[in-house]
Formats: C-alpha cells, sequence, structure tokens
C-alpha cells in the first residue's frame, strides 16, 4: 500500500559530462509511504481493547501505520475524516461502516454476525464455538437445568442461543429462553428488571443460565437480588467477552467465555493491509 517515491538514477550516459560505461551507482530503494488508518473501534469493552492490541501488533511488525484513533463507546458519532488523506479502515459499528462506504479506501468490519453486514469484508465472532463452549461447561459440571437470557433484537444474541440449545438439547436436557418485553419503554432496564426477576423465580433450581453477554449477565444478577435468590447455587450464571471490569465488579464476580480478540485485530489488521 501507498505509493512509492525515488526512483532509479543514471538511466543514461552523457558523452560530455562522464566516460561510457561509467558506473553511477546503484539504483535507489523506492520508499513505501505508512498508510494512514482510520480505527473506529471501542475503548470502552474488553472486546474492542483486545482488537486495538492486536491491530497495534500487526502495526509494529508489519505495516508501522500511521493510526486515526480516539477514545470511544461502541455508539459514538463518526468523527471527521473528510480533510484527512485515509488509506482504509477497521470499524465495529455498521452506522460507522456504512458512512465509510463511498469513499475510495477499503473497510474491514469486525462484528458479532454476518447476517447484515454481508457487503463489508470482515471478522466475525464465532458463536457456534461460544455458545458450545458455554453449554460444556454447564454440562461438565453435571446441571439438570438450563436457562439463557439474551437480547431479542441482536442477531449474534439469537446465534449464541441457538448454539447452546443445540448443545443441551444433544445431551438430552431443555433449555428456558427469557424473552423480552416488546417495546422499547418496558426494556428499560428499571422496568425489565422485575420482569426478568419473575422469570427467574420460575425456572427449576439449580439451573445454569448463559447469558449473552458480561453485560447482560451483570443484569442477572442484580435481578437475582431483586428475586432473593443466591448465586451461583440457585442460579449458576456465565457471560461472554470476559470484561475483567465488569465481571469483577458484579456481587459475586462472573465467570464468562474469553474471545480470541486480540488475534481478531491482527486478523483484520492483515486482511486491511492486503485490500489496502
Amino acid at each position: 500500500p501507498g505509493h512509492p517515491i525515488g526512483g532509479v538514477v543514471g538511466t543514461g550516459t552523457m558523452d560530455s559530462l562522464e566516460p561510457k560505461n561509467a558506473q553511477v551507482g546503484p539504483p535507489a530503494r523506492s520508499v513505501r509511504i505508512a498508510p494512514t488508518v482510520l480505527v473506529f473501534v471501542e475503548t470502552s469493552r474488553e472486546f474492542g481493547r483486545g482488537l486495538l492490541y492486536g491491530i497495534a501488533k500487526y502495526s509494529r511488525l508489519h505495516g508501522h501505520w500511521r493510526v486515526y484513533q480516539r477514545p470511544m463507546a461502541l455508539d459514538s458519532s463518526l468523527p471527521d475524516w473528510r480533510d484527512m488523506r485515509i488509506h482504509g479502515a477497521i470499524a465495529r459499528d455498521v452506522r460507522m461502516a456504512q458512512g465509510l462506504t463511498r469513499s475510495n479506501f477499503p473497510v474491514v468490519f469486525v462484528q458479532h454476525s454476518r447476517d447484515i453486514y454481508e457487503s463489508f469484508p470482515g471478522i466475525i465472532t464465532d458463536a457456534h464455538s461460544i455458545g458450545h463452549m458455554a453449554a460444556e461447561h454447564f454440562l461438565d459440571r453435571g446441571f439438570l437445568n438450563f436457562a439463557y437470557c439474551g437480547l431479542n433484537h441482536f442477531v449474534w444474541s439469537r446465534n449464541r442461543e441457538r448454539t447452546f440449545r443445540q448443545r443441551i438439547e444433544q445431551g438430552g436436557f431443555t433449555v428456558h429462553t427469557y424473552v423480552q418485553p416488546k417495546t422499547k419503554a418496558r426494556r428499560l432496564w428499571k422496568n425489565e428488571q422485575p420482569v426478568l426477576a419473575g422469570w427467574l423465580t420460575s425456572l427449576p433450581k439449580p439451573v445454569a443460565l448463559m447469558a449473552c453477554n458480561d453485560d447482560r449477565a451483570q443484569q442477572v444478577v442484580d435481578a437475582c437480588k431483586l428475586a432473593a435468590l443466591q448465586v451461583p447455587d440457585e442460579v449458576a450464571v456465565l457471560g461472554v467477552d470476559n470484561d475483567a471490569l465488569v465481571c469483577d465488579l458484579s456481587d459475586p464476580p462472573i465467570s464468562s467465555v474469553a474471545l480470541t480478540t486480540e488475534p481478531a485485530g491482527y486478523a483484520a489488521a492483515e486482511l486491511l493491509d492486503r485490500l489496502m
């Protein structure tokens, strides 16, 4: 990527200035301009920070990129980049990626699902492995009752529920799945918490519950407190992402499926480098 500068010197001879067959020196090396890369990845969560470590590692080893990145959350607005000379971008939020599609540089998308992002080259988390790993964790510990609590409007959450359910059913058991309230107002946490607490109370105990991510797992723990349910004795909770801050701030701390985000960030950078 980039545009080489310089070239071969002494491509001809001039009789008036130098003798024929004179050696004018070796060709000059072409210089690779370091590409400028936009990185729209959240720093507020372990998932994004892991990706950033991988991107930085690739840049140090192969690219020496000039990286434009700022501290941000996943729902941050797209920063103004139009006055910059950009060679490529890595984005987490589809709105940001869509905002870049009219540009003349490649964009690599990093997300949890391919379903609605098929037009972008990307690195996608493995819902199959995540769901199966969570199921195996609970089955190996001898649980007989299982549940899943996700976010119904996200495809990646539904994919994790499906693969978790498949593995549990292969073991001869069933999964109780929480269904969120339909309206946005009822999904506000202050309104949803008692609904979730009532559902948790109705489950057979002890129950092994997979949450779609660590934030949702923390909400499950909070709802258990409202319902006077003991974690993990009555409700064993497992999250996804292994975000140390979220998991450790929960009381009790949350166990979680760790994702290989640093290698994923490295792979995203490697893909972008090829596209550039």
